[in-house]
Order: C-alpha cells, then structure tokens, then sequence
C-alpha cells in the first residue's frame, strides 16, 4: 500500500514500469509513497519548481516532487530539474538533536541510532548546545537544543 495521492507515480517507480516519475505534494504525497515503497523521493521547497498548470489543492504548499529507484537516476533527475547538480563531497558537518530523540518513539530512535553511530565513526563528534538566534530561525523564537555536532576530522578526511 504505497499511500499518498502521488502514490500511482510511486507505484509504476517501485514495479519497474518507469525509471522515475512527478508527483505533487503538499501534505506528504511524495514523502509518504516513497517511504512505504522503499524509493528515493523530494519534496523540494515550495516554489523551487514551476506548478504552472498543475490543479492547486492548497496554493501555498503544493510542490512538484520526484521519485526514483536508485541514486543515480535521483541524482540525474535532480539535477536536471533543479538545474544544479548533488556535490561529491560530503558537508564538513551535520548537528544532531539528541534531545529531539528522546522525544522520539522507541522505534524510531532504534531506527536512526546506526546512522548516528557511523556518522560519529566517520566524523569527529563533540558535544553543543545550539540556541538559535532571531536572525537564524527568520523568528523570534528563543530556544535551546542539545546537541551532537558531527565536524569531518582534519587532514585527508580520513575515518582513522
């Protein structure tokens, strides 16, 4: 059960039928299919592709999204609709809200745990507290995260 409106488009992606295909979101109708059909699928920010055409079901979330079977394909299809291509290099650092997974069911934390744990074997890792500012969150929100930040070690790159 692929689930979402977009769900045909994940279907004929998931059965083989076609290499990759459009879908519309605006409440998860691309992330949900792709999920539970075990593609690759966006949802890029509202208006990053053109909707023109399309029969608006809520204006100020619809987007176009995509799916595929593998990466490469994904990254293909992005890039031509995003117009830019996926960067070979991995980002220098990613933050993890480790508060967040106490919030989490205890599925979806056991879920998440081994892609945690190998991003802390590949990156140096150490302990923050984020409190975003105004200027970062475009709100006046005050707010305070634990944190885990994850930094690429210095030198080759190398996981050592």
């Amino acid at each position: 059960m692929p689930g979402g409106s977009s769900s045909g488009s994940a279907s004929a992606v998931a059965g083989g039928v076609v290499d990759f295909a459009l879908g519309t979101d605006s409440g998860g109708s691309v992330r949900v299919p792709s999920s539970y059909c075990g593609l690759y699928g966006l949802r890029p920010t509202h208006g990053r592709l053109p909707v023109a055409g399309l029969m608006a079901q809520a204006p100020s979330f619809d987007t176009v999204g995509f799916f595929a079977r593998d990466a490469a394909t994904f990254a293909r299809v992005g890039a031509v609709l995003l117009g830019e291509t996926i960067p070979d290099a991995l980002p220098d650092d990613a933050l993890v809200a480790i508060d967040c997974f106490a919030l989490a069911d205890e599925a979806v934390r056991l879920a998440l745990e081994p892609a945690v744990a190998a991003l802390g074997a590949t990156l140096r890792t150490e302990a923050v507290t984020w409190r975003p500012t105004a200027s970062s969150t475009g709100h006046g929100i005050r707010a305070s995260c634990r944190a885990t930040s994850f930094t690429r070690r210095s030198g080759t790159g190398s996981t050592g």
